[in-house]
């Protein structure tokens, strides 16, 4: 054999194993005996494997994950290396941010071509911004008493790309992972490792990071604020949270466990305040003032030091983010910590309590929970998003009505049960006037809020204003109605609109807990030198995903040729290459399938048939073939179609939910008529 065939074979062999490691959730052991298997079988091409024995197939996938990470780039390898002062000390392996954008601009064109975009559109010396993410998942039994697997997944991206990309996973890069268990003997904690990896990011600042395109384009980026839940940023920022006096580290004068003492015009308000004018902003330098506090109290005025922690709402960490002096214009611990709206809402949040609330009002009124589980199932969901739970209103999900967590349900339930919920009291709870009109008009105004953060990081951002309208007239009825059950959440909902309006993006955490699959998938059946193996795995699907990943705001799933009338109209146009269809297609409003209900700009309402995608102009455009439904007034349109047209994807407004209404149907407004 040649030295050139057999060098070909080299890298056919390593791609293929590469691609296995990609695409299946299973170990390396596993696929290592299903080659053999297949090999001993006499399915597998002569060559496939350079050694068919389990244990030398083994060794060539891991050598294959390995060879990504020790890749080269201008800025370094893909896999670097820190050393955690742990009990005993960690040496643990991170993905280098720049060497990564660097490298995935060498293997996408879509994502180099997209970058270019995002770096053109910079204004002069103006940087990228870096948004990190930080949060807990648990692989296999998430209710084992201890640490077990628990691994902390660190990700970040940045905020200035598309909407549509923000909310995807390829948006979102990881930087590495680590077990909560070996976190625990970390000075700082958690704290502690966000410090080292923001001054990993600190070249992006200085000199810059680039892209392969014709050579580098230079461009610079810098850290700009953090995205959490409550006990993500409460550990990263070293705050107090729940425990403390002060909640909230972006106002002065939020006070918590003083409800009854504090006057009613005193410059202190309780965790209850509706108002928001009342709230005492407070700057990153002010918050800067008590670190240094607390760092002059525990030298000279020890005894102190507990009471100092609590009335200011922050520990004092020596090893923590806030005590390391090179960030202080870096980390802004006031105006760069973003509240996500998914959890502040939809994760024991306000809409969870405030529906409960509602359910246990209906029940005293004479209304059941069976008759509310009817009229839901006369409903159907888009299908990507499943359908009508049985039990979501069952004693399963609903609490005593004292329980501050709310309603029992996941996020994404939240997001199809308001919308619904607020169709039933509007239509058949207000009729009856059995409940306080407030209860009905405080619900709707949660059903709005919720559709203006649906609306998408970008034009959610745009109508701001909007929403923190809409969210301060919500938190004066909420106070009034359901005063008795307000959680700490309730106030860190006015801060969701300072987020958006810092950043320029109203991000949520939805996409980032999605890309937790990655890693809880190969985590399960890691046993020995657990980051490392695990982040090697990590930049092996990641290089993998982009090697293949469509940088579009709109694509076709699974696509097939079409021949015959169809791709013969479209070629009666400017188009060039072969003409696709698919029964799903990924659009800006998400995914969408054929057969589901979608609403147009025009607000006409239609049946999705199935879509086509064309290359016009050297740009890949996607096409839908709708199924017009009357409009029989108000929200009800009829059973049947009308005509059938194909109309340009991007001209799809949302996927609806609707409901069987005698010989017509009803349906949910889409978040977009949040600005109707």
């Amino acid at each position: 054999m040649s030295d050139a065939v057999s060098k070909r074979r080299k890298v056919q062999q390593t791609n293929v194993q590469q691609a296995l490691l990609v695409e299946t959730s299973c170990s390396k052991s596993s696929i290592a005996r299903i080659l053999n298997t297949l090999h001993d079988s006499g399915v597998l091409v002569e060559g496939a494997l350079r050694d068919p024995r389990i244990r030398s197939i083994r060794g060539d996938l891991t050598r294959s994950a390995a060879a990504v990470g020790q890749a080269m780039t201008p800025f370094g390898p893909l896999i670097n290396t820190m050393t955690l002062p742990t009990r005993p000390a960690m040496r643990w392996d991170y993905i280098s941010p720049m060497a990564l954008i660097y490298k995935l601009s060498q293997l996408s064109t879509g994502f180099c071509a997209l970058m270019l975009g995002v770096i053109g559109a910079l204004r002069p010396n103006e940087p990228l911004r870096i948004v990190l993410f930080c949060d807990e998942c648990r692989p296999g039994n998430v209710l084992r008493p201890d640490k077990g697997r628990a691994t902390q997944h660190l990700l970040w991206t940045f905020a200035n790309f598309p909407e549509w990309l923000l909310v995807r996973d390829q948006g979102w890069f990881t930087f590495g992972v680590v077990r909560s268990a070996a976190i625990a003997s970390l000075p700082g904690g958690i704290s502690n490792v966000m410090k080292r990896v923001v001054h990993c990011f600190d070249d992006f600042a200085a000199t810059g990071g680039a892209i392969s395109s014709n050579g580098h384009v230079i461009f610079k980026a810098k850290v700009w604020g953090f995205l959490g839940d409550t006990k993500g940023l409460k550990e990263i920022f070293g705050s107090k949270g729940h425990s403390g006096f002060r909640i909230c580290l972006r106002c002065k004068n939020v006070c918590r466990f003083l409800d009854e003492q504090i006057a009613e015009h005193s410059y202190l308000v309780g965790l209850r305040c509706p108002q928001r004018h009342r709230f005492d902003v407070c700057s990153d330098a002010e918050v800067y003032e008590m670190v240094d506090e607390l760092e002059r109290v525990a030298v000279a005025r020890p005894a102190g030091l507990k009471e100092m922690q609590q009335t200011f709402g922050l520990n004092y960490e020596p090893e923590g983010i806030l005590f390391d002096r090179t960030l202080r214009g870096v980390v802004r611990p006031a105006s760069g910590w973003y509240h996500d709206w998914m959890h502040v809402t939809s994760v024991s949040g306000c809409a969870n309590v405030e529906l409960e609330q509602v359910l246990h009002t209906l029940s005293r009124c004479g209304i059941r929970f069976e008759t509310i589980s009817m009229y839901f199932a006369e409903f159907v969901l888009p299908k990507s998003h499943g359908k009508v739970n049985p039990d979501w209103f069952t004693t399963k999900r609903i609490g005593r009505g004292q329980d501050k967590d709310g309603w029992k349900g996941f996020a994404a339930e939240i997001l199809t049960v308001v919308p619904i919920m607020n169709i039933f009291l509007q239509d058949v709870v207000r009729p009856l006037r059995v409940i306080d009109e407030r209860v009905i008009e405080c619900f709707a105004l949660l059903d709005r809020i919720l559709k203006l953060c649906m609306l998408g990081p970008g034009k959610a951002a745009q109508h701001i204003d909007l929403l923190e309208a809409t969210i301060d007239q919500h938190a004066e009825l909420f106070a009034a109605v359901h005063g008795a059950v307000i959680k700490p959440k309730f106030h860190f909902l006015f801060h969701v609109v300072d987020h958006a309006r810092d950043l320029g993006r109203l991000l949520s955490c939805f996409v980032t807990e999605r890309r937790h699959r990655m890693v809880k998938a190969p985590s399960a059946y890691i046993y020995n030198q657990f980051e490392r193996t695990l982040i090697a795995s990590q930049l092996s699907s990641i290089v993998g995903r982009f090697a293949t990943a469509i940088f579009e705001p709109t694509y076709l799933e699974n696509p097939s040729e079409v021949t015959g009338d169809i791709a013969a109209a479209f070629r009666t146009v400017a188009l060039t290459g072969p003409v696709l269809s698919s029964t799903v297609a990924h659009l800006l409003c998400g995914c969408v399938r054929a057969g589901d209900l979608v609403m147009t700009v025009d607000r006409s309402v239609h049946e999705a048939s199935h879509f086509i995608q064309v290359v016009l102009g050297g740009l890949p455009t996607v096409w839908v073939c709708l199924k017009t439904r009357s409009h029989l007034g108000g929200r009800r349109y009829s059973v049947e179609h009308v005509n059938a047209y194909f109309e340009e994807a991007d001209n799809v407004i949302a996927p609806l939910m609707w409901g069987r209404d005698g010989d017509s149907i009803s349906i949910v407004l889409p978040p977009a008529s949040a600005l109707w």
